[in-house]
């Protein structure tokens, strides 16, 4: 009989083992429309098909560690499934954004850096701020609580310094792509989508990995994982791929 540690463990195994599943989707996809272009479709044949064995297989294992483990009963896996969706979704937007003119891809994957840095800044800065200035206490906006109850590191003061520093960053390529590069006017919407689709981002992670009762993604079972004991992989790619997700649904419904 499967425990509840063993739900979540195969709950982090499926969902990572899906996600490498969903990259090799998507870079195939990518990868037979340039072989269309290099007229190497012989060739693209051969490993594409290698290729998308090997993606299948990945998602059958993780197909079974769900179901072996009874973890496809517990509510959790709609979330997981939701932010392997969203995640795909940003994938292929980051793809879009790269073959657009203008640096878009770059304006938005800086905006993303800017944002997360400077909410994560503030929002240490921000207790002693309102220890010299009372006053700003006052101001329950900018309060140092959690933005939500879905990750306790969240800060309005640090969600207000990174919308703010973000936009005034994007506003100001955006200018310079409309005025010297002939960027579309539409690109002002990413002022605004920019940095609300990278706190987003963070929030729908956190809101997946709350679901199915992980602190944070590990790659090794061991308690700090690969890449340290602050959000796991996820934490890093989470604000960019959501992010580059609503710059491009901006530039393709203008």
């Amino acid at each position: 009989m499967a425990t509840e540690n063993d739900s979540v463990t195969a709950g982090k195994t499926a969902w990572f083992l899906g996600l490498i599943a969903l990259v090799t989707s998507i870079a195939l996809i990518d990868y037979w429309a340039s072989a269309d272009m290099w007229g190497s479709k012989t060739v693209g044949m051969i490993l594409d098909t290698g290729m998308m064995l090997i993606a299948a297989a990945v998602c059958a294992i993780a197909f079974g560690e769900i179901c072996l483990t009874g973890y496809y009963r517990q509510w959790a896996v709609f979330r997981q499934l939701a932010m392997t969706a969203l995640l795909g979704g940003g994938m292929v937007a980051a793809i879009y954004l790269w073959t657009q003119q203008h640096g878009l891809f770059y304006v938005v994957f800086v905006g993303t850096i800017i944002c997360d840095t400077a909410a994560q800044l503030c929002g240490r800065l921000w207790p002693r701020m309102t220890n010299r200035w009372p006053r700003v206490c006052e101001f329950g906006a900018v309060h140092p609580r959690a933005l939500t109850n879905v990750s306790s590191g969240k800060t309005r003061g640090g969600f207000i310094c990174g919308m703010v520093l973000a936009g005034v960053f994007v506003g100001i390529c955006v200018a310079i792509g409309c005025l010297l590069l002939g960027a579309p006017l539409s690109s002002w919407g990413l002022v605004a989508i920019v940095p609300l689709g990278a706190v987003l981002g963070d929030l729908s992670a956190s809101w997946a990995k709350r679901g199915m009762g992980a602190d944070d993604f590990y790659l090794m079972s061991d308690e700090e994982g690969l890449l340290g004991s602050h959000g796991g992989l996820l934490d890093r790619i989470d604000s960019h791929l959501c992010a580059q997700l609503f710059a491009a649904a901006v530039l393709l419904l203008s």
